[in-house]
């Protein structure tokens, strides 16, 4: 996935170069991080609360459709959407994932983003 692609997936400013944003393998071969914290932080911070709502819905979006299956993933982009019946679906699924591992905390804290 290259970075333009992204940037026209999630509708951002793809001016940021390879050198603020770096490839990492994952599983699905789809992480991307920035090189630098900060980077992250300030990138985020300048989208409007709407902005950064849609980016969360258009990203969780493109990750479900393109086969990614971690659910906690999902949940979390969704939660963080504008989209309550995605968020509530996929962190239920969240939820009930991370009880059958027997992880209660983050069990908890998925059913706590579900009741948000």
């Amino acid at each position: 996935l290259e970075l333009e692609t992204l940037g026209k997936i999630v509708r951002v400013d793809t001016s940021l170069s390879a050198a603020h944003v770096a490839h990492k393998s994952g599983a699905d071969d789809l992480v991307f991080a920035f090189r630098h914290l900060h980077l992250h932080e300030v990138a985020y911070s300048l989208l409007s609360f709407h902005g950064r709502a849609q980016l969360h819905l258009d990203l969780g979006k493109f990750f479900r459709d393109t086969g990614v299956s971690d659910v906690t993933l999902l949940a979390w982009h969704f939660s963080r959407s504008s989209d309550p019946s995605l968020a509530f679906d996929y962190v239920e699924h969240a939820a009930r994932s991370s009880m059958r591992k027997n992880c209660l905390l983050e069990a908890s804290h998925w059913v706590h983003e579900g009741l948000r």
